[in-house]
């Protein structure tokens, strides 16, 4: 066997030990670099690092456009609820607002960059009407559906294991 035909047999067990060791599960999306849009799934966790504390938000929603009650947990045990005011996933961007049942015009404002794994790592958290604006940076805890994935790229037509050999591909 010639060297060409043993570069191309290598190729070929290669590519089918790796299809075997990556196929995705039946049971979920895995996250992908392909993805071109997330979605809320259920439990969101994201948890914030302020100037003067540390807190977990959370809530639950399923779609786009998340809602519902909210809750935030601080690292000195307080507790706030609150509800989502409004907000989107749109791609890969993340943005919702939780006004606290607290004040009226307690209103957190958040935003993001999800990733390819569908976590977000350096969100920033504002806090509406607040002079001098104070917020805190955040990342979430588990990662978003993606729910859409952009086409597959073609595999490289340059290596086919299966094309016949001609004299080019011959030592010399």
């Amino acid at each position: 066997m010639n060297l060409s035909m043993q570069v191309r047999l290598s190729v070929a067990v290669v590519a089918a030990v790796s299809t075997l060791t990556v196929a995705p599960s039946a049971l979920a999306a895995p996250p992908s670099a392909n993805c071109t849009q997330y979605a809320f799934d259920g439990e969101f966790i994201a948890r914030g690092d302020g100037i003067d504390h540390r807190w977990t938000v959370t809530f639950t929603s399923t779609g786009l456009v998340p809602g519902g009650p909210a809750r935030v947990k601080f690292d000195d045990g307080g507790i706030v609820n609150g509800t989502i005011t409004d907000g989107e996933i749109n791609r890969h961007v993340i943005d919702f607002r939780i006004k606290w049942n607290n004040k009226p015009d307690n209103i957190w404002n958040f935003s993001g960059i999800l990733g390819p794994d569908g976590l977000v790592r350096h969100g920033t958290q504002l806090l509406s009407g607040a002079l001098p604006r104070s917020g805190s940076y955040w990342e979430s805890l588990r990662p978003l559906d993606c729910i859409a994935f952009s086409a597959p790229e073609p595999p490289n037509s340059r290596i086919d294991p299966h094309a016949p050999i001609g004299p080019a591909d011959l030592p010399r």
